[in-house]
This record gives C-alpha cells, sequence and structure tokens, in this order.
C-alpha cells in the first residue's frame, strides 16, 4: 500500500514523514534478522529457549509493518 501511495502520487518521494516509516520498516526488518540469526544460534546450542526467540524474529517485523499500516 505504502508502494502506491508513493507511485500514485499521493505521498510526495521527498516527505520526512515517509522516510521516517521507511525506517521504522527497514529497522524492524532488521531487527527480526538479528533476532533470528540469535535463535538460530541458540537452537544449535540445544537450548529451548531459541524457539521462543523465533517466534520473536517473526514478530518484530510483523508489529513494524503493522504500525506503518495503521498510518495510512
Amino acid at each position: 500500500m505504502l508502494l502506491t501511495l508513493l507511485l500514485s502520487g499521493y505521498i510526495p518521494p521527498s516527505s520526512e514523514a515517509i522516510n521516517i516509516l521507511l525506517g521504522i520498516l527497514v529497522f524492524s526488518l532488521l531487527a527480526g534478522l538479528l533476532v533470528l540469526w540469535w535463535g538460530v544460534r541458540l537452537l544449535r546450542r540445544e537450548k529451548p529457549v531459541g524457539w521462543l526467540v523465533l517466534m520473536g524474529a517473526v514478530v518484530l517485523p510483523v508489529l513494524g509493518w503493522q504500525f506503518v499500516a495503521s498510518v495510512f
């Protein structure tokens, strides 16, 4: 949806708000990748908490996308 709004011209590409929202998306994706890496390391050491960490790796990007979607 965000890409559609950008392409349609509804949101100007130089808008400060769009930069902040894209930053939130990138940060949530990077945080999800970091938590995913950490969860895999825990699972390799046979720690059961690794599964909870892997679920957190899925939740972080979803929360970022939900926040950005709620703005629009």
